[in-house]
C-alpha cells in the first residue's frame, strides 16, 4: 500500500508573519518571566507498598534526597497502602493529598507531586482516564489518577504553584488541559516509560538537579535537557519526556531554599541545550523581505544562551511552508493552535546550506535582556 498523503484543507495557516512573531514571543514570555522566589517547598513523593518494579526505592530514594539536602524542600513519602482504616488505596491518597494540601498551600508555596509506578489508560462512561496500581497484573488494585473526580482534581484544586514529576506509563494524559499547573512527566499519553529501571527518567532528572547544585532553573530548561541529554549513549532514555506548561502562568522555578526560606544562589550559565525545527504554514503569498525580517527577529530578539534560531529553508505551494528551527525551551511554552508543526528534535542547522554570517540587527522589536540559565556543565554545546 502507498503512502498516504494528508488532506492539507485541514491544516492551519498563519495569516501573516507578524503573528507568528507574537506567538513566539508570548511563549518566550511564558518560559522566562517567572521568578524563583517560593517561602516554601513541599514535595510529595508516591509509591506503591507492593511495588513489583526493581530499582524503584534507591532511584526515589536518590531524588528525595536531592530535594531535601540540596534544595532544602521539605520531602513527604507516601508509601499507597492496599488496606487503610479509612478504606482502600484511594481513599487513603485521597486523604494523603488533602493533608499535603492544606499543610503546604499558600501564594509564596510550591506544591510538587512526584509518583514512580504502574500506570494504565481505561474508559468508563465514555471518559479516558489515568489509573495507577502498584503491579502489573489486571487484578491489581488501582487507583484514579485523572477524571472529574479524580485524585489529580483534588491536587488541582491547591493555592499556590503546582508541578507534577510523574515516572511512569503513560504519563502525559492526552485529556488534560493545564491551567495552572505544570507537568514533567516520563513519556507520552500513548507511550510506556522505560521499565522504571535504570537509567530511568528519575534517574536522570536527578542527575540533573545534582548538577545543578539548587541553582534556579525553570521546567522548561531542566525539559530540554533532558531531551538533549536522552540520545546520548551515557544518559540514555527510550521514550521521550514531556512537558505540559500551565497556561496561566509562566514556568515554575526550581531553586535551593536557605534555611529562612528564601533565595540563596545565584544562577550560573550554560549554552542552550538543543532545538526543534518547526513547520509554518503561511497562508497567500510572501516576499523575500518579509521572510528576511522573520529571520532577523528570530536571530536578535530571543533570550540569548538558548539554541540558536533560524530560518532553514521556504517553499512555495497552495501557501508557503517555512522550516526554522526554535529552541527547545521556546517550543516548550508555545501555544497549541496548529500553525506550528513540530518536524524533530535537531542538533544543526541546515547542512546543504553554506556558512551564514550572523544577520544585521534590522527590526524594530526590542532586543531581550540576557536571562539566567542554568547547568554549566552540560554537554550540549550552542548549535
Amino acid at each position: 500500500m502507498p503512502p498516504t498523503t494528508r488532506n492539507f484543507y485541514n491544516k492551519s495557516y498563519e495569516t501573516d508573519f507578524r503573528n507568528a512573531i507574537d506567538k513566539i514571543d508570548n511563549a518566550v514570555q511564558r518560559g522566562f518571566s517567572g521568578s524563583p522566589g517560593y517561602e516554601e517547598v513541599g514535595v510529595l513523593m508516591m509509591h506503591w507498598e507492593n511495588n513489583d518494579v526493581p530499582g524503584i526505592d534507591p532511584a526515589k530514594d536518590r531524588l528525595a534526597a536531592v530535594f531535601r539536602d540540596v534544595y532544602h524542600y521539605d520531602v513527604e513519602p507516601c508509601t499507597i497502602r492496599l488496606n487503610s482504616v479509612g478504606g482502600g488505596p484511594d481513599r487513603f491518597l485521597e486523604k494523603t493529598i488533602l493533608d499535603f494540601r492544606d499543610k503546604y498551600e499558600g501564594p509564596k508555596s510550591l506544591l510538587i507531586y512526584y509518583y514512580i509506578g504502574h500506570a494504565g489508560v481505561s474508559s468508563w462512561t465514555g471518559q479516558t482516564l489515568t489509573t495507577w496500581a502498584g503491579t502489573s497484573q489486571e487484578e491489581a488494585p488501582r487507583i484514579e489518577w485523572s477524571g472529574g473526580h479524580s485524585l489529580r482534581a483534588i491536587a488541582d484544586r491547591g493555592f499556590g504553584d503546582t508541578l507534577y514529576l510523574l515516572d511512569c506509563c503513560h504519563a502525559a494524559d492526552p485529556t488534560y488541559d493545564a491551567d495552572g499547573s505544570e507537568h514533567l512527566v516520563a513519556s507520552t499519553g500513548e507511550d510506556p516509560a522505560t521499565a522504571l529501571t535504570f537509567p530511568s527518567f528519575t534517574n536522570r532528572l536527578t542527575e540533573l538537579l545534582e548538577r545543578g547544585s539548587g541553582a534556579p532553573a525553570n521546567i522548561v530548561q531542566i525539559h530540554a535537557e533532558l531531551v538533549s541529554q536522552m540520545r546520548s549513549a551515557g544518559t540514555h532514555i527510550k521514550y521521550t519526556p514531556v512537558h505540559i506548561g500551565a497556561k496561566s502562568k509562566p514556568s515554575i522555578y526550581l531553586q535551593r531554599l536557605d534555611t529562612r526560606g528564601v533565595k540563596a544562589l545565584q544562577t550560573y550559565q550554560t549554552s542552550g541545550a538543543g532545538k526543534v525545527l518547526v513547520l509554518l504554514s503561511l497562508q497567500g503569498q510572501a516576499n523575500i523581505p518579509d521572510v528576511s525580517e522573520f529571520h532577523r527577529w528570530l536571530t536578535h530578539n530571543l533570550p540569548p544562551n538558548l539554541a540558536s534560531a533560524e530560518v532553514e529553508a521556504v517553499f512555495h505551494s497552495s501557501s508557503h511552508l517555512i522550516l526554522f528551527t526554535l529552541p527547545l525551551e521556546v517550543w516548550d511554552c508555545l501555544e497549541e493552535t496548529g500553525v506550528f508543526e513540530f518536524i524533530d528534535f535537531v542538533d544543526s542547522h541546515n547542512l546543504l546550506l553554506p556558512e551564514k554570517n550572523p544577520s544585521k540587527p534590522g527590526t524594530a522589536l526590542p532586543v531581550r535582556q540576557k536571562e539566567n540559565v542554568p547547568f554549566e556543565s552540560s554537554s550540549s554545546p550552542r548549535k
